[in-house]
């Protein structure tokens, strides 16, 4: 008998049995099926036992992965009015009012106090450490992030996500030597990861060091070969460095393993441009645009591209398509200009260009 059919069982035979509906609501809630975890808890909490903090813990839980964030701070609030000593329940609380806080900046500061609460009954509480850094991230102080973050390495020094956390920060701020040095504590930690292989990845990039770069998504895409990050990154690496036929395999990979992501069409489409290879290219950005119809960016370079055939009349076509969508570009007029230059229709290239001027005029 397997451990649902084992709790239904239970609750079948004694309906009054809180432990039994408590398993059953956890199993539906560890297997995403979140309405029936909440009617498990409300049984427990509306007709076996009111003051039953687990419960009240349990049913919030539910609630706030169901994305009902005020019934879940109401349980929250429950389970700690019945139980004041678990910071658990603090905890929670503060995590429900994070959620909130894409609402309102005022759910971030109840958080913040939900957590400190939690902290004042148990210094070691890692996530709670955790979420003030990222919740003060979120606030635009990351002087204090970095502190919280801090404060959870002096707990356990070898928290893999605490250094992960830590590096991203001093990474986003520009730190990049502090962010290095994180990033390999983290690596020593887990050598094979491929969020850290990839960041590490992503700070040689950002530091034009290419060849540590392509270095380290290689470790990535050989450890995890299923890795998007991995494969995308080293087709990057591999374009700044002019290899396009290696980036172009490496974004393939990519590829496959996202068929819908047009981010990689787009640097398909770019590598094949830097190899003059623009039927390719075209296919490419074509892709693009059935994903993003409005970006005028991937119009102009459609329209240039053809350009380059002398295929005019799809040139035009796709550059007058970018002026619909952003009428007011000096640099889009000048581009339909010069491809009415290059057709020898210079009274239409003169138009563009007077067009273009005018533009200028607007933005200065």
């Amino acid at each position: 008998m397997n451990k649902l059919n084992r709790y239904k069982k239970s609750v079948t035979l004694d309906p009054s049995d809180i432990d039994a509906w408590i398993n059953l609501g956890n199993y539906y809630y560890e297997n995403f099926e979140y309405e029936k975890a909440i009617d498990c808890f409300k049984k427990v909490v509306d007709d076996l036992d009111r003051y039953n903090s687990e419960a009240w813990n349990n049913l919030g839980l539910s609630y706030s992965s169901y994305g009902y964030y005020d019934d879940a701070i109401d349980c929250f609030k429950k389970a700690i009015e019945i139980n004041p000593e678990d910071s658990i329940g603090y905890y929670n609380l503060a995590y429900s009012y994070e959620d909130k806080g894409l609402e309102h900046e005022k759910y971030y500061q109840e958080a913040i106090r939900n957590h400190k609460i939690a902290l004042e009954m148990d210094p070691t509480m890692i996530d709670s450490l955790n979420n003030l850094a990222f919740i003060y991230i979120e606030l635009g102080n990351e002087k204090k992030a970095i502190n919280y973050f801090r404060k959870a390495l002096r707990i356990d020094p070898d928290n893999l996500l605490i250094l992960n956390n830590l590096a991203k920060v001093y990474h986003e701020r520009s730190e990049y030597k502090k962010a290095e040095i994180y990033y390999k504590l983290a690596l020593e930690v887990s050598p094979k990861n491929n969020d850290i292989l990839c960041n590490l990845g992503d700070l040689y990039l950002d530091l034009r060091d290419f060849d540590l770069s392509i270095r380290f998504y290689k470790k990535s895409a050989r450890y995890n070969p299923y890795s998007l990050e991995a494969w995308n990154g080293l087709g990057i690496a591999y374009s700044m460095k002019k290899y396009f036929k290696k980036a172009i395999k490496c974004f393939k990979k990519a590829s496959k393993l996202d068929p819908e992501d047009e981010v990689l069409f787009e640097n398909l489409a770019q590598s094949y441009l830097n190899l003059n290879m623009f039927d390719e290219a075209i296919q490419y950005l074509e892709k693009v645009l059935e994903y993003r119809p409005d970006d005028v960016l991937i119009w102009k370079s459609l329209g240039e591209t053809y350009r380059e055939k002398k295929e005019y009349e799809n040139s035009i076509s796709c550059l007058k398509r970018a002026i619909e969508i952003s009428p007011s570009s000096p640099d889009l007029w000048d581009s339909l200009g010069l491809i009415y230059e290059e057709k020898n229709e210079f009274s239409k290239a003169e138009e563009c260009r007077k067009k273009a001027s005018q533009c200028k005029i607007r933005i200065s």
